[in-house]
């Protein structure tokens, strides 16, 4: 594998906790939250303001891997992370 491949791996390759349901993969907000390092409030937020499609089955939220992979490639996390330094920078934990 090059480096360039290397990069483009997806971080959901061999999870455990994709589930399937006829035949579809899919996490739960709060497990999608444990992959990407986020919270479940800030995965929610991610649904509740369109950037990421999810079913509501019952009481929870589903999140289809191929939905997963869209939302990693249109590079939404890292625009969160920018987000998130920008605000750290303005107003530091003490």
């Amino acid at each position: 594998m090059t480096d360039s491949s290397q990069a483009n791996q997806s971080p959901l390759k061999d999870i455990p906790e994709l589930q399937t349901v006829a035949n579809r993969k899919y996490l739960t907000l709060g497990q999608l939250g444990n992959v990407l390092g986020v919270t479940y409030q800030t995965v929610r937020r991610y649904v509740v303001d369109g950037k990421l499609r999810a079913v509501k089955v019952g009481g929870s939220y589903r999140v289809y891997e191929d939905e997963i992979r869209r939302f990693l490639d249109m590079g939404n996390l890292e625009a969160e992370y920018a987000r998130a330094a920008a605000v750290m920078s303005t107003n530091p934990i003490e």
